[in-house]
């Protein structure tokens, strides 16, 4: 996944490409901005993880 940030006028723009399109997200920081603009994909992530482990991955 490509992810671009952009400064304007003091606040951080993230630009996150999904497959359905690109997703935005700003904040104050670069890292608020990513983490507004990945928000809505990590209940998709966290199901992909989860799909892909294995019982005795859970284990010790």
């Amino acid at each position: 996944m490509d992810i671009r940030l952009c400064r304007v006028n003091g606040r951080w723009l993230a630009a996150a490409d999904a497959p359905t399109g690109p997703i935005f997200g700003w904040g104050s920081t670069a890292a608020e901005a990513v983490s507004m603009a990945l928000d809505p994909l990590m209940d998709q992530l966290q199901a992909v993880v989860a799909d892909e482990r294995r019982p005795e991955e859970f284990i010790g």
